[in-house]
Parts: C-alpha cells; sequence; structure tokens
C-alpha cells in the first residue's frame, strides 16, 4: 500500500476504497474519486505531520455548536411552506408543464 502521496494519484478507484477501509477512516468512503483521494491524503498527512493544534479544535468544535442545525432549518422552510395555500387538485389531474 502506498503511503506517499503522490502515488494516490495512480491508483484505481476500488483500491482506493480499499486503502480507505484498511487505514479503518470512518464512515463509508467516498463515492468521487477525487473525495477519496483527498480523505486519504488529509489523513495521511495528518498522521506523518500531526492533526490541528488543540486551539484549532475548540474553535471548529465552538463553529459546529454554534451553526444552524439541520432541524432548525428544516423547521423555517416548512414555516415558511406552511403560508402557501395551494389550490387542491381533484383527484386524477394531470399537471403538463410548458417550456
Amino acid at each position: 500500500m502506498p503511503t506517499d502521496l503522490p502515488a494516490l494519484a495512480d491508483l484505481t478507484p476500488a483500491r482506493l476504497r480499499e486503502r480507505w477501509t484498511a487505514l479503518g477512516l470512518r464512515g463509508e468512503p467516498p463515492h468521487f474519486r477525487q473525495a477519496l483521494v483527498r480523505g486519504l491524503a488529509w489523513h495521511l498527512q495528518q498522521k506523518a505531520r500531526g492533526g490541528l493544534d488543540a486551539d484549532t479544535r475548540r474553535l471548529l468544535r465552538a463553529a459546529v455548536r454554534n451553526a444552524p442545525t439541520p432541524a432548525s432549518q428544516q423547521k423555517a422552510h416548512t414555516q415558511r411552506r406552511k403560508q402557501h395555500n395551494p389550490v387542491p387538485l381533484p383527484e386524477g389531474t394531470t399537471l403538463v408543464r410548458t417550456w
């Protein structure tokens, strides 16, 4: 298994996924080759040079904690949609879009 970053560019997507699993990375490997290469490269660099320093990790955790959650975003979206009262369509209606 290659450990240097340029060698990752020569691997097939199947070999990249094998490498992902062999390194024990969390979650399912990305489906896009470029995302696989970037994720593996990040992991290899982190392993070789150390990860983020404590201050950066703390700032990232705070940013995630203060970011709007998908649930709150969904709630706001749902409230906007509820204000719109669509006309009920009779059963069997066919909708046609004209371009």
